[in-house]
């Protein structure tokens, strides 16, 4: 490929991921929520995701994100019934596994409800293969420049 195409391809690409990521922020702020911050949802994810609880620890380490911030962020989790630490896990020195509480769930699933709702219209008229080919490809891209973070 020539040099002048592929530089060709570099413009254009960056053009349609500017427009990609402005379709995205414009989703992002549908999806926004007043009861938990991105970061907030971010912080639990890792229990989101399999549902066994963590520890303050395992989710610092999981989210890369500093033990103090995930204990605070967890506290008000907490106190807005989000997330409670599960008493049966503790252990001595009172690491207990943070799980999710019904409200936390029920949010959760009403937000996934929402997110599916969004892709299903953006993805409607496209074939399943492509989609799938597209989210490779976002995996190699991230995966060669770094990883995803």
């Amino acid at each position: 490929m020539s040099e002048n195409k592929i530089q060709y391809l570099a413009y254009d690409i960056g053009i349609k991921m500017r427009k990609l990521m402005k379709k995205i922020e414009a989703v992002q702020t549908v999806l926004v929520d007043k009861e938990i911050t991105r970061s907030e949802e971010r912080i639990i994810f890792p229990i989101i995701k399999d549902e066994r609880g963590h520890t303050i620890q395992e989710l610092s380490d999981l989210g890369g994100v500093d033990k103090g911030l995930v204990s605070r962020t967890i506290s008000r989790l907490e106190a807005n019934g989000f997330v409670t630490r599960d008493k049966e896990t503790a252990t001595q020195d009172r690491n207990y596994k943070i799980i999710l509480t019904s409200k936390g769930k029920e949010f959760i699933d009403n937000k996934n409800a929402r997110v599916l709702e969004v892709l299903n219209k953006w993805f409607e008229n496209i074939p399943l293969e492509f989609v799938q080919k597209f989210s490779e490809m976002l995996d190699t891209l991230l995966a060669q420049n770094g990883g995803a973070r």
